[in-house]
């Protein structure tokens, strides 16, 4: 219902609302993958100059999910690996890249299945490639930034998670995480608005205050901070 409210939006002009009903089918089905394809189309559309290209554009994308070829080793291979046959799960995987010009469901897929293996390495290799198709595939850009935030390198977190932020914090710890990254890299100024809104947002959550505790208190020390420089600004005028 969500994805029909947001063509009918787009159809309509009504990009606001087209974004709005993307963010919602965001945070409910995060795992499924084609949601990329709608958020390039927003993109596409959001730039198009006139309401005839962007019906065209919109009716292009609708015509390519119908031509989406089915392809059953993946499902087969979630339904292995589910049962912890993971070696023939992967084998059907690989056969998935090599028949159908490597998939990023099948690239996700086995980078999830890398992870589980303690392959990292492995994972951050299948993602980057998917990611490399598809920049707009955010879940892959929200696994690859844990695995980076795992070995602790932060470096190319922020360029990762801030897509998935702009368009839907709440999938993840996308929100925490990407304050985090930004404190890390000593953007207080960055920081600072998305480290308030998690704690507006997660306050009352009781599985979250470890965390709203720790941005709280990078919030306070960060208005301190800004206040005592104000006051050397305007100390240093009067003189």
């Amino acid at each position: 219902s969500y994805r029909s409210m947001f063509h009918i939006a787009l159809l309509d002009g009504r990009y606001d609302d087209a974004r709005n009903h993307l963010k919602k089918l965001l945070a409910i089905r995060s795992d499924d993958l084609s949601l990329h394809r709608d958020i390039a189309l927003l993109k596409q559309v959001e730039k198009s100059t006139t309401s005839g290209e962007a019906k065209r554009l919109i009716e292009e994308s609708l015509k390519e999910r119908e031509e989406v070829v089915y392809d059953a080793s993946i499902y087969e291979a979630s339904r292995l690996t589910d049962k912890g046959e993971n070696e023939a799960g992967e084998q059907l995987l690989l056969q998935s890249l090599e028949k159908h010009d490597r998939p990023v469901s099948a690239l996700v897929a086995l980078a999830t299945l890398k992870t589980k293996q303690g392959k990292d390495d492995e994972a951050k290799t299948y993602l980057s490639e998917a990611i490399e198709k598809s920049e707009d595939l955010l879940p892959a850009r929200y696994n690859l930034a844990n695995i980076y935030i795992r070995e602790n390198n932060y470096m190319p977190v922020e360029e990762l998670l801030a897509p998935i932020y702009e368009l839907a914090p709440e999938l993840g710890e996308t929100w925490f995480n990407y304050a985090v990254t930004l404190i890390r890299a000593k953007k207080t100024s960055e920081a600072l608005p998305v480290a308030e809104s998690y704690v507006e947002r997660y306050q009352d959550d009781p599985l979250r205050q470890d965390k709203v505790a720790k941005l709280r208190e990078f919030v306070e020390k960060a208005k301190s901070q800004q206040s005592d420089n104000l006051m050397q600004q305007v100390n240093q005028q009067a003189k």
